[in-house]
C-alpha cells in the first residue's frame, strides 16, 4: 500500500489443496518478516508460509487443532519472546488457549481456561 492505494500485487499460488484458508499473519519463525497462517477445518492441519520479501521460501507443517471445535482466533507474541504464537478458541467448551511458537515450531501449550461466556476478540 502506498497512500491508500495498491502499489502492486504479487500471487502467491495455490495453498496446497482445498480446504485451506488464511488464517492470520504474524512472524512466525523470528526473522522480522510477517509470514502466512494457513489452515485447513477440515483436516484440523495447520501451517505457515515462511516468507522472504514478497515470496514464499518455505511451508511448515505445524500439526493438527487439539480434537474437533477449535477455532483460529488470532496470532499475537503472547509470551514476549518476540515470535507471533497462535491463539486457539472452542466455542462448544468456551476455552482458550496458546499455541507458542519459536523457529516455525509449536514448543508448547498453555491453557488459557474457559472464557465464561466472553467472546475472543483480537485486535
Amino acid at each position: 500500500m502506498s497512500g491508500g492505494q495498491i502499489s502492486s500485487w504479487n500471487d502467491l499460488g495455490k495453498a496446497g489443496g482445498t480446504g485451506w484458508q488464511i488464517a492470520g499473519t504474524g512472524d512466525f519463525n523470528g526473522d522480522g518478516t510477517s509470514d502466512i497462517l494457513l489452515y485447513n477445518q477440515t483436516y484440523q492441519a495447520v501451517g505457515d508460509w515462511t516468507m522472504s520479501g514478497r515470496k514464499i521460501s518455505s511451508w511448515n507443517d505445524l500439526g493438527r487443532a487439539g480434537g474437533t471445535g477449535w477455532q483460529i482466533a488470532g496470532t499475537g507474541d503472547f509470551n514476549g519472546d518476540r515470535t507471533s504464537d497462535i491463539l486457539w478458541y472452542n466455542p462448544a467448551n468456551q476455552v482458550a488457549g496458546v499455541w507458542m511458537m519459536a523457529n516455525s515450531h509449536v514448543t508448547g501449550w498453555s491453557n488459557l481456561g474457559q472464557t465464561n461466556g466472553s467472546p475472543i476478540f483480537v485486535a
